[in-house]
């Protein structure tokens, strides 16, 4: 691509200072996306697979999003009514990679206060797998 080119793929050659990101996907991972979105629908239902067969067997907590029908599964969140602390440690212990859904929460980085149920969210829920090895 010659230097100075305006094409949608350059982003950095701007007069004016403002943050910016570079989301630009390379030709490879653009071709392997354009694959991988022809079998989205496969991806979905394996995964609602999963997320039924978790809710059949599930002893030591309870989606919080059970009834939507709607829902991709990004993620699988239990709400397992304790510290997840625990739970988290056993399914290490066995091989499973799970964790809180969220590392900490935004309130805490930014220093506030107030939010309960927040807090009881972070400390009792926990992200299992919901996909293919």
């Amino acid at each position: 691509m010659p230097h100075g080119s305006t094409t949608s793929r350059t982003y950095d050659r701007r007069d004016e200072h403002a943050t910016r990101f570079n989301f630009k996907l390379t030709d490879i991972q653009a071709a392997i996306g354009r694959v991988q979105l022809g079998r989205l629908n496969t991806f979905i239902g394996r995964r609602r697979a999963i997320a039924r067969r978790y809710a059949a067997h599930s002893r030591d907590g309870r989606p919080p999003a059970a009834g939507c029908r709607r829902a991709h599964l990004f993620r699988y969140v239990l709400d397992v009514g304790a510290d997840c602390t625990e739970f988290i440690r056993r399914a290490a212990a066995a091989g499973i990679g799970c964790a809180r859904p969220v590392y900490i929460p935004l309130h805490r980085l930014l220093k506030l206060d107030g939010f309960p149920r927040t807090e009881r969210a972070w400390r009792q829920c926990v992200s299992i797998p919901i996909y293919r090895r």
